[in-house]
């Protein structure tokens, strides 16, 4: 917390991995004294305080707590009690519980500052974790070799990665340069020419350059 002059909590939560960031039904929870909240206001959610001149905490020893869809309502109950919803979305109904995607989320870092005068706290904006996958449901690409390694700037020349299996609807190929350490120029593959065979070879074509 950049330039913290009072005390502070901080607050973590699940919440889903795309836009509007509903809260999430997974928990949250550690193992180590101060970290986790007690029964009465736990609810999935871990809460820290920190004060100067401390302005970083490290977490450690989290612990995820998978919810089964037919839980769901139950534990999203608990946390609208418990007032945790950091982007102030609509409450899920229970008809919605089957939009939620169980297998990823993102970690949601809520501090609020508390004011030296009035002692009332004051929310920051909330930052957000990358996304956190499921690897059964969403594997890690590997490649292990490249068939073609260099192609005309005029485009055209056909590409082919062999991997491990991946699903068609899940490859999205980026092509890109970089000069100092900085993107120049970017673009994907067309995905309409994408050509997986067996869940192990991805074929697609270089596409012209921008020089």
């Amino acid at each position: 917390v950049n330039g913290l002059t009072t005390r502070a909590t901080i607050l973590v939560s699940c919440v889903t991995r795309e836009p509007p960031y509903r809260p999430h039904p997974f928990l949250i929870k550690s193992s180590k004294n101060g970290e986790e909240c007690s029964d009465e206001i736990n609810n999935g959610v871990i809460v820290v305080n920190i004060e100067p001149p401390y302005q970083d905490y490290e977490f450690s020893c989290l612990r995820l707590h998978c919810i089964r869809k037919k839980s769901a309502n139950e534990a999203l109950t608990k946390r609208k009690a418990a007032g945790v919803n950091p982007f102030k979305c609509p409450d899920w109904l229970p008809s919605e519980i089957g939009l939620i995607d169980f297998y990823s989320f993102r970690l949601c870092f809520q501090v609020f500052v508390i004011d030296p005068k009035t002692s009332v706290p004051v929310p920051l904006e909330p930052v957000l974790s990358q996304p956190i996958y499921d690897k059964k449901k969403y594997p890690r690409i590997v490649i292990h070799d490249v068939l073609e390694k260099t192609g005309s700037i005029y485009g055209g020349t056909p590409v082919t990665l062999i991997v491990k299996k991946v699903i068609k609807q899940d490859i999205k190929v980026r092509l890109y340069e970089v000069k100092e350490d900085k993107v120049v120029w970017e673009t994907f593959a067309d995905p309409k020419q994408f050509r997986s065979d067996i869940g192990v070879k991805i074929t697609f074509s270089i596409l012209l350059s921008w020089k």
